[in-house]
């Protein structure tokens, strides 16, 4: 959320970013292990390399939303 307010060209990716990881937080409950990790890649990815900041966001938010996504199939079969 701070690199969307530090930046208004990063608000986009940063809450795709929150809103993947809030959908894997609500979907997978048992994940709260890779939300951790996903997160601490996305913060050293964003103060490692600020500038591809909107590219490393949309690229964690769309694994996040897989793993949500196997979360609920795994839950539906």
């Amino acid at each position: 959320f701070g690199f969307g307010l530090a930046e208004p060209s990063r608000a986009l990716p940063a809450m795709f970013l929150m809103f993947a990881l809030t959908v894997m937080t609500l979907l997978g409950g048992r994940l709260v292990v890779a939300v951790t990790g996903l997160t601490v890649v996305a913060f050293l990815a964003a103060c490692i390399l600020p500038s591809s900041f909107s590219l490393s966001a949309y690229i964690i938010g769309i694994l996040a939303f897989i793993a949500a996504g196997q979360g609920v199939a795994k839950d539906w079969s």
